[in-house]
């Protein structure tokens, strides 16, 4: 999908009377509110979101034709000379690896055609490929004191005119930001931190602003318990005999999220000696990048304090995917698989699957990776599998030990209970033809970690199915750490 912002869009004639002065004034009123949008429909331009700085568009019309040629030859004209902005025509370079700066010299058009008022000034273009990225890229940004891309946050919408400025309050800039995406905060500091490193982000933000970052997590994941901050009962750096109580309960659940935490292995790296509130801050960050849903469980403080006591102390081993990977298709024959997730609360999950002690020492989204596998007949590497467990498939799953028996068991009775609703809500009475038939449709997998698209064909739009209301994008999971959504193309 392609999103285009334009902040402000005016005119200045050149020649002619008041009453095309006027004329000109109904005509952009025209172009700003109807025929752009039709023009840019058609363009096909890149999709991502496109920022550009300045943009004058100088275009002959002929006053003698009705308004609305003339109204669709100036959308025409704005959409020519944007498409030759966006498109690969231009100098690339790249300050982080969230954005793409092109600096643009579009040439002048033949002969009534549109063209840029002065060729000789560059225009400048930003790409994020999502605001994802746009989020990412402005905490990295803000953290290394880089402030060229600041207008085009604002075009996307991570800052208005009455927030801080970066410049003077790069804390309270990266908070306002993060409250308006909190969706994408998790998944857009693991890339800021990846790219940058740990230390510059600590600079920016300092104990206050991690603090808030943590806090704005997980009150979008659970119940937020402020005393965890203060609690000085844990130490900040526990010595052989603390780290041992501190894994003995959930010993393993605990160890996973340290060990596969971008935030503890950056910390590692950067031998900074954070105080106790900014270990918390960043335990609460590990936790919710690895198994969100944990911190909605009833003693998420506990889960949290034990990964705090671990910070700093070994070795974290986290395998991030490339932050500028190749496009991957990543494909399926499954696609229809997401589609259950329509059908989880009925079917009682998450709460069932947390309450379940013969699992209470797996991750959900390990849960959830597993019932994919007991639902239908795909292999643990579908791509399919992934996206039911929050996952994107280039991420690494976040438990590598294989079930035992008393968790295949376990596993099967969750997948029927699920299968008994998917089976209902299509109206069946047998629930194996039912998931099937849900689930076994082509498809691909695009995205990133934190936001996952699901591509269908045209052809597999199924009237059924958009009736139950089950294609529809369930958006924003908390409870799975991920935004889902579905195209059909």
């Amino acid at each position: 999908m392609t999103t285009l912002t334009i902040d402000r869009l005016s005119s200045t004639t050149l020649g002619g009377d008041d009453q095309i002065a006027r004329r000109t004034e109904q005509l952009l009123t025209e172009v700003a509110e109807r025929r752009l949008d039709t023009a840019l429909d058609a363009a096909g331009l890149p999709a991502g979101l496109w920022c550009v700085e300045r943009l004058t568009v100088v275009v002959a019309l002929d006053f003698s034709r009705p308004d609305g040629e003339l109204a669709d030859t100036w959308a025409a004209a704005v959409v020519e000379v944007l498409r030759s902005a966006l498109g690969s025509e231009a100098v690339i370079s790249a300050d982080t690896a969230n954005a793409l700066i092109r600096q643009v010299r579009v040439g002048p058009g033949s002969a009534g055609q549109s063209r840029l008022a002065d060729n000789r000034a560059p225009v400048t273009v930003v790409h994020f490929a999502s605001e994802l990225r746009a989020l990412a890229d402005l905490i990295a940004s803000v953290g290394l004191g880089r402030l060229r891309h600041a207008w085009a946050w604002r075009q996307v919408g991570l800052l208005s005119s009455g927030d801080p400025d970066p410049a003077h309050s790069p804390t309270a800039a990266i908070i306002a930001a993060a409250r308006r995406f909190p969706q994408h905060l998790v998944a857009a500091l693991s890339r800021a931190v990846r790219e940058v490193g740990l230390a510059p982000l600590t600079r920016a933000l300092g104990t206050q602003g991690w603090t808030a970052l943590a806090t704005l997590v997980w009150e979008s994941i659970g119940s937020f318990t402020p005393s965890v901050f203060t609690d000085t009962n844990a130490s900040t750096r526990p010595g052989p005999a603390a780290v041992v109580e501190a894994v003995t309960a959930d010993q393993a659940l605990v160890m996973m999220l340290h060990r596969h935490s971008t935030f503890a292995a950056q910390l590692n790296a950067s031998r900074l000696r954070p105080n106790r509130e900014t270990l918390v801050a960043l335990a609460v960050l590990s936790v919710a990048e690895r198994d969100p849903a944990a911190l909605a469980r009833a003693d998420a403080s506990r889960i949290v304090a034990q990964v705090a006591g671990l910070l700093g102390t070994s070795a974290a081993t986290d395998e991030p995917v490339s932050l500028d990977e190749p496009a991957t298709v990543w494909s399926t024959a499954w696609a229809g698989l997401p589609f259950f997730l329509a059908m989880a609360e009925e079917a009682g999950i998450p709460e069932l699957l947390a309450d379940d002690p013969v699992l209470a020492g797996r991750p959900l989204r390990w849960i959830m990776h597993a019932l994919a596998q007991r639902l239908v007949p795909l292999s643990e590497d579908d791509p399919a599998a992934f996206v039911l467990a929050g996952l994107h498939p280039s991420e690494p799953l976040p438990d590598e030990k294989a079930p035992t028996e008393k968790e295949m068991r376990s596993l099967r009775e969750h997948a029927a209970r699920w299968s008994k609703v998917v089976a209902h809500r299509l109206g069946r009475e047998d629930e194996m033809p039912a998931t099937l038939e849900l689930a076994q449709r082509h498809g691909v997998v695009e995205g990133e970690p934190g936001l996952l698209e699901v591509v269908l064909r045209l052809d597999e739009v199924d009237i059924e199915v958009r009736r139950a209301g089950l294609d529809i994008d369930p958006g924003w999971l908390p409870w799975l750490g991920a935004i889902v959504r579905y195209r059909y193309e």
